[in-house]
């Protein structure tokens, strides 16, 4: 269980990596609101295909192997449930660490640079998208105001 969900997670990172990358290098306008923190608007004709394809990847890569699972084992919902989970856990760990702190913050390539727009320095943001990836959402939305 644990060696499907390692493999599951890495092909699933490499190929988020693939369009982060992609999207960062044709698009780049698809993470102005993360680059700015918020102060400026990515175009929602460009940000809802990228936003929609890196999604569908993180939840194909979390339920397939759920999913086969299932078919090849006699797995309860629980187990099934913490594979998919560790999908999208080492998916975020990877954004976090290779593409955010490695190559975001580190080594920051030139063609990673927009013009007018300052280097985040530190990790703050990077931390705070990966814990709010992580982290379930107890509280439910109808008693929260």
């Amino acid at each position: 269980m644990v060696a499907i969900t390692l493999v599951a997670g890495a092909i699933a990172s490499l190929v988020v990596m693939f369009l982060v990358f992609l999207a960062w290098r044709f698009t780049p306008q698809v993470w102005l609101a993360d680059i700015t923190e918020g102060r400026l608007k990515p175009p929602l004709k460009i940000a809802i295909p990228v936003t929609v394809a890196i999604a569908a990847v993180m939840l194909g890569g979390a339920i397939a192997p759920a999913w086969y699972l299932a078919a090849v084992d006699e797995v309860s919902f629980f187990q099934r449930f913490l594979v998919a989970w560790g999908v999208t856990l080492f998916i975020n760990v990877v954004d976090l660490v290779i593409i955010d702190w490695l190559i975001y913050v580190k080594i920051y390539p030139t063609w990673m640079r927009l013009e007018g727009i300052e280097k985040l320095e530190g990790m703050r943001s990077h931390i705070d998208g990966f814990v709010s990836g992580v982290r379930p959402n107890l509280r439910l939305k109808a008693g929260a105001k």
